[in-house]
């Protein structure tokens, strides 16, 4: 079996990524990194240029601890969803199933039990791209010509870029990732168009 990335064989079943605090600076195609809480391998969409794409969401978290017993807790996640997943821990760290969760609104559930309960709360959510989105994070337009786009897009990663000028996907001479939050485009000309961030 050939493996381009960094995986560790705890057991015969069970491979494990490495968690990466950046991308490595030299691209391989084939690779497999874990960064910034997704997988992502390196592939060479256009010929001799390997981009980082995503293999996986992202997932927010938040845990809530509950110190004294209650037969309903309040949970404010502010992970600004409707649709998190809700998995309860007692004090013994055991799983415990509520009898109800109750979404209050985006950013709070209530959950309720038979009987009297401390533990914990841990509230996710994944990132999934919803039809508004389609299968990128963020979209940006340059209404203007420019052959300089400088986007600020806050996504808090190094993105996998996609360029497009009406109909046609265009490569840039130049993507520079000035931060995690931010992104220079360079072209050999003046273009308006659309450039997407996964």
């Amino acid at each position: 079996m050939k493996s381009y990335g960094d995986v560790k064989f705890q057991t015969a079943s069970a491979p494990v990524l490495n968690m990466e605090g950046t991308f490595p600076s030299v691209p391989t195609v084939g690779r497999v990194v874990f960064v910034n809480k997704r997988v992502w391998i390196c592939a060479e969409i256009v010929s001799g240029q390997p981009v980082w794409v995503p293999l996986t969401n992202t997932i927010d978290t938040y845990v809530h601890t509950q110190s004294s017993t209650s037969t309903s807790w309040t949970v404010i996640h502010n992970l600004n969803t409707i649709t998190p997943l809700v998995q309860i821990y007692d004090t013994t760290h055991s799983m415990v199933l509520p009898d109800l969760v109750t979404i209050v609104d985006n950013n709070t559930v209530t959950v309720s039990f038979g009987g009297a309960l401390a533990g914990k709360a841990v509230v996710m959510y994944g990132d999934i791209s919803g039809a508004a989105k389609g299968t990128f994070a963020y979209e940006y337009t340059q209404t203007s010509l420019a052959s300089t786009w400088v986007v600020t897009h806050d996504l808090g990663y190094y993105p996998v870029v996609r360029v497009f000028v009406g109909t046609s996907e265009i490569q840039p001479v130049s993507i520079v990732h000035n931060s995690i939050y931010q992104t220079t485009l360079t072209f050999s000309q003046g273009y308006v168009g659309v450039a997407r961030f996964a």
